[in-house]
């Protein structure tokens, strides 16, 4: 991504961007436009503090597992982030939900860095949280590819609904507090119970 990409990708505007970096705005809309080139150190720098920006684009204030939430309805309202490492793999009811009223509150705070602002509605509420608790490591050329098994928790407030995936398969359910697992799939390829 270029210098312009990542600080819309940030959420900041030339003059914003200008103050953190203590870099003249008149100087960024040059390097932007390609009337000027930004030194390679500098670029380099400022892509680096750009990309931590956007990667602690972060409720819980940590890189770690990811969280998507949406509104109820079909109006699109959707919003990712990621989610400190301690909540690791055991996503239950009580965590979802504590998930969702920080998603909510940070939300209702304004616009969320990286966000777009024309997709902003601080009136919705978030009641659907998909959680991916799966192991990724850096490919090196910026892609992260996936180790192990996948596992995806999601919960439905409005239907009060749990449900863990893992390799897209359903394996835990709490509807309302009846719990439903399908030991088949919550097995290991050794027949161990995960």
């Amino acid at each position: 991504m270029n210098l312009k990409e990542l600080r819309l990708k940030a959420g900041l505007t030339q003059a914003e961007m200008s103050e953190l970096f203590e870099i003249p705005k008149r100087t960024i809309g040059n390097w932007e436009s390609g009337s000027r080139k930004c030194p390679g150190y500098v670029e380099k720098l400022v892509k680096e503090k750009l990309e931590d920006m956007i990667m602690n684009t972060n409720i819980l204030g940590q890189k770690g597992y990811y969280a998507n939430v949406k509104s109820t309805g079909t109006d699109g309202i959707y919003w990712g982030f990621s989610v400190k490492e301690e909540h690791g793999t055991a996503f239950t009811v009580e965590m979802a939900k504590e998930l969702l009223a920080l998603a909510n509150a940070e939300y209702k705070k304004g616009c969320p860095a990286g966000y777009d602002k024309s997709a902003y509605n601080p009136d919705k509420d978030f009641a659907y949280i998909r959680y991916d608790m799966s192991n990724y490591k850096d490919a090196g050329d910026g892609h992260m590819v996936l180790i192990g098994d996948k596992k995806v928790g999601t919960y439905d407030a409005v239907k009060n609904l749990l449900r863990i995936f893992k390799n897209d398969d359903p394996i835990y359910e709490n509807n309302n507090g009846t719990i439903c697992r399908d030991t088949v799939a919550m097995m290991d390829d050794g027949g161990n119970m995960l």
